[in-house]
């Protein structure tokens, strides 16, 4: 489903069903102030920021969210043991 794709592409593992929220939340995160969403010429929808002239095709706050969930696992797994 969508939001296990979602989880993927932010290198989480969809197994982990009970850290999915955290790929819930990435997938309908709004954008940062300052931020837009555009489409290409092929319909492909980038992100552009007026502040510093970026763009780019993956949401800004998606290494935000990979670094939460990244966080979360560690200290699940290191509470395992």
């Amino acid at each position: 489903d969508e939001l296990e794709e979602y989880a993927k592409y932010l290198g989480m593992d969809p197994a982990r069903k009970e850290l999915l929220w955290v790929a819930q939340l990435a997938l309908t995160a709004p954008l940062p102030t300052g931020w837009s969403e555009h489409e290409d010429a092929d319909g492909n929808v980038f992100f552009y920021c007026n502040a510093t002239n970026v763009s780019t095709y993956q949401h800004p706050m998606d290494p935000a969210f990979k670094a939460y969930y990244d966080k979360l696992a560690a200290k699940e797994d290191s509470e395992k043991t």
